[in-house]
């Protein structure tokens, strides 16, 4: 009987192992954060444990978006392509309707394919602008570009003569400062279909406010940007937050640098700001006017071995307002191990540090 009982003993203490060894790794991970590596100018690999109290803490969920147009139904429609269909004060009244989201081919424009426009308008309240917004055209086949009262907000894949496909690609556009204005607004949606279907598909369309008050600066737009590999490419302007892949840099995987100046921001007497970046791909290093205030992950190809889901990090890191001058440059370094790369999706720009919890 006593082999037996030793036996049960022995069992019983490796299912108790099995059990509590991932929730000890599991909390380990929740609650004490994530891995920095420093000192890597020296060689050096020192691991700091990040404390959600430290600076520089990522907050994450703190952000609800809430639809305030649904802009399902109908929408002017014209094939063809002409650039002051962008404009707000175009007549478009002898436009046909098309239903959005639908594919043009399943409503009368069998077989076409080239480009195509979209118009819709949308009203805004007064004293509606004290937040943030954000623009979903849900799949869109194959290739878009979007202005809102003629101003580009942003576009997925490529049109000719570089075409490239997007018609996988969720579109969610943040829309910068000043574009939106109380009473009429104006979009319009530029589309290339290379094949089959054609135009804003499926999926959700609407118009997103966001839950948190209104950025101090709204980094979302146009970024300048190169990679950093053994060939460095020129720089270029790309959109932000959105995949690399999407922009020119298709199968880049490596090193790059974002940048983006900005002039003198209000603080209001705030001593503490949070800069959200939104979510990267996989790893960053940030700096504002030439200091760091934030890093996740290291630069380097090993941090995919650490980790594997630092990209699904929402990126909000704390910095003095003393940090801030009459003309600013904030420099994101990215590193991306693999897949899609980059600045991706999400909130970016600076928020008071009460605004951002």
């Amino acid at each position: 009987m006593e082999p037996q009982q030793t036996k049960r003993n022995f069992i019983a203490l490796l299912v108790g192992l099995v059990i509590l060894v991932p929730l000890i790794f599991f909390y380990w991970k929740t609650e004490k954060g994530i891995f920095h590596y420093l000192n890597e100018a020296d060689g050096k690999f020192e691991v700091e444990v990040h404390f959600p109290s430290a600076p520089h803490r990522n907050y994450e969920n703190s952000q609800i978006w809430m639809k305030i147009a649904d802009l399902s139904g109908s929408w002017h429609f014209a094939i063809g392509d002409d650039p002051q269909w962008a404009d707000p004060d175009f007549d478009d009244s002898d436009w046909h309707s098309i239903h959005v989201p639908d594919m043009w081919e399943s409503q009368g424009y069998d077989n076409y394919d080239g480009l195509a426009w979209y118009r819709r308008e949308v009203i805004l309240e007064t004293g509606s602008l004290n937040h943030d917004f954000r623009l979903d055209l849900g799949l869109v086949d194959d290739v878009d570009e979007v202005f809102i009262n003629g101003i580009r907000i942003g576009g997925h894949g490529g049109f000719p003569p570089t075409y490239e496909s997007a018609w996988n690609s969720q579109r969610q556009y943040p829309i910068q400062d000043n574009v939106l204005r109380e009473g009429r607004n104006l979009i319009a949606v530029r589309v290339y279909d290379a094949q089959q279907g054609g135009g804003i598909a499926r999926g959700d369309v609407g118009l997103y406010a966001s839950s948190l008050p209104r950025a101090l600066v709204n980094l979302s737009g146009t970024w300048q940007f190169r990679t950093m590999g053994e060939t460095p490419s020129d720089i270029v302007d790309v959109n932000v937050p959105q995949i690399w892949e999407e922009q020119g840099f298709k199968d880049y995987d490596g090193m790059a640098i974002y940048r983006k100046t900005f002039g003198p921001v209000d603080t209001a007497g705030h001593e503490t700001l949070v800069l959200s970046l939104g979510k990267i791909d996989d790893t960053d290093e940030v700096h504002i006017n030439g200091t760091l205030v934030g890093r996740t992950g290291s630069l380097r190809d090993s941090d995919r071995d650490v980790d594997k889901d630092y990209f699904r990090i929402e990126r909000r890191y704390e910095f003095p307002a003393t940090l801030l001058k009459d003309e600013n440059v904030i420099e994101v370094k990215v590193h991306d191990s693999g897949g899609e790369g980059g600045i991706y999706e999400g909130a970016v720009g600076i928020y008071a540090s009460d605004a951002a919890q």
